[in-house]
């Protein structure tokens, strides 16, 4: 279900290179160690698409236990 969820919030975002980006999930193989920021990085429109998907769970119009 995180994967789902994580899909669903991230749709057309790109992530970074550490090994535990919020927004691409965990990373084997290559990777940096330096904290992601992504969220702390995103521009004003894609914290409104992140808040309006947020808003969708929250609204329960989406079912991740398909």
């Amino acid at each position: 279900m995180e994967k789902a969820v994580r899909e669903f919030l991230f749709r057309d975002m790109n992530g970074c290179t550490d090994g535990n980006c919020v927004i691409s999930g965990k990373r084997s193989g290559m990777h940096t160690n330096g904290g992601c920021h992504c969220i702390q990085n995103l521009g004003r429109a894609q914290l409104n698409i992140l808040a309006s998907r947020l808003m969708v769970i929250a609204d329960k119009k989406i079912d991740f236990n398909d």
